[in-house]
């Protein structure tokens, strides 16, 4: 049982030697046969060079070299060589947990409907102090369902299933989509969810590294903007709903926290909820997203309004249906 590890490279190697902790990490993982396939996206700081050198100690190193085009045509390249059954992410700034591959591989191998599988993710700064957790629902409907509001799956911790990719030579298979820059990997979880089952472990897999050069640090906005449009696209795609220029805006608000404490804005967006949960109601069975979870993650940008209203004093109906039965959890 082969896991190919997938890691994009450039200008790693100056970055404060985020690159050999990378490696190293890959390096130590056991219970599972690997190869770390390593692609050099035009680095001018040595980091090929530098992995080119590894690569001829250990033979489970290899390394593709490319002129710089960017992370998506890299991760195309690596889907390209990759001769595992099982595709695992990896960035060249982060750090695995021990066993991450062995544990992914077994949860695969006894869910067969999962295609792709994350887990938890334990932020670090540049110096690999821990400064957060980051906790994704680990339930399929929940992760599923979640996309139409956030990225659900952390990319550099997910393992993926060969056959998502059609590979060797498919023309059926998913890609990274170039169109989708600085989303490729929630735009490929929406269209692996019409056939494949999304799932996190509940357990911390990878060490995430946020420093100053991150690709979320430098494009939060550009990720935002496409984001709302993959959400929007998605919904149009599984509820046949259209979103007008206004909801557009009531989206964006709910998806990134940006509510308003006025009486307009909170009817608005409890309207545009309740328009979601009844387009589904209409789906369920054919393209719609699985009811109760979907209903769940509705309920909670309900109530994150319903307690936005309370902070204004805003007069609003609390437990509206379909809402209702679901706010206990919430504790509201």
């Amino acid at each position: 049982m082969l896991v190919s590890v997938l890691m994009p490279v450039f200008n790693a190697g100056a970055a404060a030697g985020f690159l050999g902790d990378a490696i190293a990490s890959v390096l130590a993982q056991e219970g599972v046969q690997w190869e770390l396939l390593a692609c050099d996206d035009g680095s001018t700081d040595g980091s090929g060079e530098w992995l080119e050198a590894l690569a001829r100690k250990d033979r489970r190193l290899r390394v593709v070299r490319q002129p710089n085009a960017g992370v998506v045509p890299a991760l195309n390249r690596l889907l390209a060589s990759a001769r595992g059954r099982y595709l695992a992410r990896m960035d060249a700034d982060d750090v695995m947990m021990p066993q991450r591959l062995a544990r992914q591989v077994a949860f695969l191998e006894e869910h067969p409907a999962i295609g792709v599988l994350g887990g938890w993710l334990e932020q670090i700064d540049a110096a690999g102090q821990r400064r957060g957790l980051l906790r994704y629902a680990t339930d399929p409907g929940a992760v599923e369902s979640g996309l139409v509001f956030r990225n659900t799956l952390g990319h550099p911790a997910v393992m993926m299933r060969r056959e998502i990719f059609g590979l060797p030579h498919s023309p059926t298979g998913l890609r990274y989509q170039t169109r989708a820059r600085h989303v490729e990997d929630y735009a490929l979880w929406i269209e692996a969810s019409a056939r494949w089952g999304l799932a996190n472990m509940p357990e911390v897999l990878l060490r995430y590294r946020i420093h100053e050069n991150s690709v979320g640090a430098r494009h939060a906005a550009q990720q935002q903007h496409a984001s709302v449009a993959l959400q929007l696209s998605f919904l149009r795609d599984r509820l046949g709903i259209q979103a007008t220029p206004a909801e557009r805006r009531l989206h964006a608000a709910l998806a990134f926290d940006r509510l308003e404490a006025t009486p307009e804005f909170c009817a608005a967006a409890m309207r545009w909820l309740r328009k979601l949960a009844e387009g589904n109601l209409q789906r369920i069975g054919r393209k719609g997203f699985p009811g109760d979870a979907f209903l769940r993650v509705l309920t909670g940008r309900y109530v994150a309004v319903v307690k936005k209203a309370r902070q204004a004093q805003i007069d609003v109906e609390e437990r509206a249906e379909p809402f209702g039965a679901y706010m206990h959890a919430a504790a509201i």
